[in-house]
């Protein structure tokens, strides 16, 4: 099922989960953007803690194929 809403991420936290995706690995990188929208994201007008882990997870790995895998992209 796709993700129907969106949020803006500032580009320096999309940055800092894509260099931990190059260190660790998706798993350490999901463990730690679940503790980032739980801890430090506020919610509003219905949304819910995994629409965000969702869409940051979606921003996160597209960015990382745009800056660090160009050969995948479509």
């Amino acid at each position: 099922m796709e993700n129907t809403k969106t949020f803006h991420w500032n580009d320096d936290t999309l940055q800092y989960f894509v260099d931990r995706l190059d260190a660790d690995g998706w798993a350490a990188v999901a463990s730690l953007i679940h503790n980032f929208v739980h801890n430090e994201c506020d919610l509003e007008d219905g949304e819910t803690e995994l629409d965000l882990f969702t869409d940051l997870c979606e921003k996160v790995q597209d960015k990382d194929f745009k800056d660090n895998h160009p050969f995948a992209q479509i």
